[in-house]
């Protein structure tokens, strides 16, 4: 005879399984995915005072942004509901707390200032 080969062994391993697959199979058919919930984020936004400046920020990950001293190129991300930006790999990302009112993009920096940002439609 043939030995016997446990994969499981014990029935809490299986059902460990069974509930993690139909949590990932759940996860998969509600429609809503991680880059669902950055869609409001994409686009152009323009945040007016004494230094006034546009970011756009792209699909891609990556951002550019204008203001009166200069171009800033660089790579975004949501981590942990803060908005990570970086310029280069080997630069530290800048963490900020981030939320919408109406058509506003309000940014909280390190600090503690909220910078508003209005959506440009084009």
């Amino acid at each position: 005879m043939y030995p016997t080969i446990r994969i499981f062994p014990n029935p809490q391993s299986l059902a460990r399984l069974v509930l993690l697959g139909c949590c990932f199979a759940l996860a998969l058919s509600s429609g809503v995915t991680h880059a669902d919930s950055l869609k409001p984020l994409l686009g152009k936004w323009h945040m007016a005072g004494e230094a006034p400046l546009t970011i756009e920020f792209k699909p891609d990950g990556s951002y550019v942004a204008v203001s009166p001293h200069g171009l800033l190129v660089g790579h975004w991300e949501v981590t942990d509901n803060k908005l990570a930006t970086w310029r280069s790999p080997a630069r530290p990302k800048r963490l900020n707390e981030f939320r919408f009112d109406g058509d506003s993009l309000i940014i909280t920096d390190a600090r503690g200032v909220a910078h508003v940002h209005n959506r440009v439609r084009e």
